[in-house]
């Protein structure tokens, strides 16, 4: 099956030198649930990738975000329960900065709370989604 592309954005603190991840909703109904996991999600009909990109992050999570950068596309996939895959999608990803402050930010939607963490950090949660994982692993001196 494959999903409507979509669009993930690494958001680098200037000063603290981490990356915000959000902590997805604890309900069986969504992929990955009480995951940590990048701000973004699908494309709307027209919508080009950075557009959705900007667009997910002003629903889930409020911070002034600037400096954007595209880093990438990859073969996203989406797993259920027992980690079998049941859609695959482009997704792009992106990079951009933020200066506002941890306690500032504020869960709009999707999500339980946000977090900043370094690639380590995020690479040692055990509950991390994969795809966030491997593209760490395989693309991390894009982040650098």
């Amino acid at each position: 099956m494959l999903n409507p592309p979509g669009a993930k954005i690494f958001i680098e603190h200037i000063d603290l030198r981490k990356y915000i991840c959000t902590l997805r909703e604890d309900t069986p109904k969504i992929p990955s649930p009480n995951c940590w996991d990048l701000v973004g999600g699908g494309m709307k009909k027209g919508e080009r990738p950075l557009e959705t990109a900007l667009r997910e992050q002003s629903e889930e999570i409020s911070l002034k975000l600037f400096g954007i950068i595209y880093l990438t596309t990859i073969q996203g996939e989406t797993r259920d329960q027992k980690d079998k895959v049941i859609s695959r999608m482009p997704v792009h990803i992106f990079k951009g900065f933020t200066n506002t402050k941890p306690e500032e930010i504020e869960i709009i939607s999707e999500g339980q709370f946000p977090g900043y963490f370094s690639l380590n950090e995020i690479l040692k949660l055990p509950n991390t989604v994969p795809r966030l994982k491997y593209f760490i692993k395989k693309y991390s001196k894009l982040l650098h």
